[in-house]
């Protein structure tokens, strides 16, 4: 009977969570390209003055770092992300998995390390995902090995523990348990004794959906959700330790991260960690659950199964770094025997016919048992003792990948403690995990009531060619890319805190930007905003539109043509706001009365030589 262990993962899962990874990246990428600003994100100020970022603002001063993250100019970009679409699509159709996923890393951790502003858990995640897949079992080892089935029966796959399944379950649970103990710890509005959270995050700005949303979030609908939050967040890292892939129990696990992020999505615009997550657990899909994937859906898993199979020369699809704890099909117990380390296939063609439904497998049975007994006995001893000796003398390669693997399961459990677990003072502060960009530290909202919520407004006044200034929305302007003058009651509009705040932002990671610029304090902010204003300055330079001065007054609208120059005026304002628990009179959570708290203009004469 074969041990507990929660760790082993299904080969096939393995292939279906690589490519669905992949495939995210892949999407991110696109909707990087397509963010307004683009690749303007990612450039060195110096070079391309159109740069979202000035040259220096980076956290990133190490030497190691101003190589690794450097941002050059807009031709370099170009570069860089069509080598990281080629190298996500290696490995996304599974040529030489393991190179192309330490390759897919190291790519995406540097257009993270570019660029800092706008990225969030999701990303952290990614990074730790794709960096400890390079130690998971990419490839089908059944598949290669060409194992005959009977017909009418799903495929054969093999159940590995490895370095990598180790550490990807690891970080799945640990990321689960990272979030919930903070919350515990903190005494945050998640706990029942309030269960507030959700309630405040709902009319607070940072991603609330709105505009209906929060009117149906009273108080018991918030305690019902928060503390639903938490139990579900619980359970994660309970199921997925208490069952293995063996069992169809593992699928609570899947199951569990649709409802949990699913939820999430439903009420907040953060769309790249709810997908993350989901994708996540499909590594721990378990094996009766990906028989009935086959049966229902031959031709789409033969389609992506057949995605791990394109290079027979890759050092990574051996498993000689794993131990196997037997192949799964409804009849068959074992189709691959592991030894000391070392796989050795057999193929049992003569006890997969027997088991077959089909009476044709008998004749099918009786050849395979005349091929059998011509096989000399000299053979099968010869084969017999090179197994062995294999498996006595484990590959170079292997150990280093295994000790490698282990190093990184280490330094995750350790950072883990340190920063979500707060046993104990990092002896290095962290620093380890931040020169690779491998680290800890999951918030996600630990206490969304800290704080004000607030409305960010920005605008730029133009001069015209008649001499009359004009005024625009720039989130809008950037959101649609046209230039449309306010009229004086669309300003007055603007100037009133809107339900749905994320919807005034072209994208989510461009309202994170605007959110974390918010967040900073004294100068830091104020050379962020230089940073905001020198972007939009060049956004807007070139630009020219014709339109009317007030859309209200058609007898008295003129034609003007807009210029933008050195007198070109960007101006920041932040409406600040407190979010409030259900009251006798209004019985949800809602918004208190807005205040100006922030309110500053620069010309772009500051920005444009």
């Amino acid at each position: 009977m074969a041990l507990w262990n929660p760790f082993a993962l299904d080969d096939r899962a393995c292939v279906l969570f690589r490519v669905s990874l992949a495939l995210f990246v892949l999407c991110d990428l696109a909707s990087r390209v397509a963010m307004p600003g683009s690749l303007y994100w990612y450039t060195d100020s110096k070079l391309e003055p159109a740069s979202v970022l000035n040259s220096v603002d980076t956290p990133h001063r190490a030497p190691l770092h101003k190589v690794w993250f450097f941002r050059g100019s807009l031709d370099f970009q170009m570069l860089v992300f069509g080598i990281h679409f080629i190298v996500a699509t290696l490995h996304l159709l599974g040529i030489y998995p393991r190179l192309s996923t330490l390759a897919l890393w190291f790519a995406t951790t540097a257009m993270h390390g570019r660029q800092e502003c706008f990225h969030d858990g999701s990303d952290k995640y990614m990074r730790n995902l794709l960096l400890l897949s390079c130690f998971l079992p990419n490839r089908r080892k059944a598949l290669r090995n060409q194992v005959t089935k009977p017909k009418g029966k799903v495929g054969l796959s093999s159940i590995m523990t490895t370095s990598g399944s180790v550490a990807v379950v690891l970080q799945i649970v640990l990321m689960y348990a990272g979030v919930l103990y903070r919350r515990i710890f903190t005494g945050s509005p998640w706990m029942p004794s309030q269960g507030t959270a959700v309630g405040h995050a709902a009319v607070g700005s940072f991603a609330a959906r709105g505009p209906l949303l929060p009117y149906l979030v009273t108080q018991d609908v918030s305690w019902v959700l928060s503390v639903g939050a938490m139990f579900g967040e619980l359970f994660m890292p309970v199921v997925i330790l208490l069952t293995t892939s063996a069992q169809w129990t593992r699928l609570l696990a899947f199951v569990a991260a649709i409802g949990i992020h699913g939820g999430i999505y439903a009420m907040f615009n953060l769309p790249q960690w709810s997908s993350i997550a989901v994708i996540a657990t499909l590594c721990l899909m378990p094996s009766p659950a990906l028989d009935a994937l086959e049966r229902l859906f031959p031709k789409a898993c033969s389609v992506i199964w057949g995605l791990s199979d394109n290079n027979n020369s890759d050092i990574s699809h051996d498993t000689s770094d794993g131990i196997s704890t037997g192949a799964i099909t409804p009849e068959t117990p074992s189709a691959v025997d592991v030894s000391g380390g070392e796989v050795n296939t057999i193929v049992r063609q003569r006890q997969s016919v027997k088991q077959g439904v089909d009476g044709d497998h008998k004749s099918d049975a009786t050849e395979e048992d005349g091929i059998m007994s011509r096989r000399s006995s000299e053979d099968v001893d010869q084969s017999k003792k090179s197994a062995r000796n294999k498996a006595r003398s484990p590959r170079p390669v292997s150990l280093v990948r295994n000790i490698i693997g282990a190093a990184f399961i280490a330094l995750m459990v350790y950072e883990w403690g340190a920063t979500d677990g707060f046993f104990y003072k990092s002896f290095d502060n962290g620093d380890i995990g931040q020169a690779i960009r491998f680290y800890q530290g999951w918030v996600m909202f630990s206490d969304p009531t800290i704080g004000e919520s607030s409305y960010v407004v920005i605008t730029a006044r133009l001069n015209t060619t008649e001499g009359e200034p004009v005024l625009l929305d720039m989130l809008k302007t950037v959101r649609t890319g046209e230039l449309d003058p306010l009229s004086k009651s669309d300003f007055q509009q603007l100037m009133q805190v809107p339900e749905c705040i994320q919807c005034t932002y072209p994208s989510w990671r461009y309202e994170r930007f605007i959110q974390q610029w918010q967040q900073k304090n004294g100068m830091e902010k104020l050379m962020k905003l230089r940073q905001i204003g020198r972007h939009y300055c060049h956004v807007l330079k070139g630009m020219t539109a014709t339109t009317t001065t007030d859309k209200q007054d058609a007898s008295s609208s003129s034609k003007l043509s807009l210029v933008v120059d050195k007198d070109t005026a960007i101006r920041l304002e932040i409406f600040a706001f407190k979010t409030l628990a259900p009251t006798a009179t209004i019985p949800v959570f809602h918004r208190g009365d807005a205040r100006q708290s922030f309110d500053t203009e620069y010309t772009c004469n500051d920005f444009m030589n």
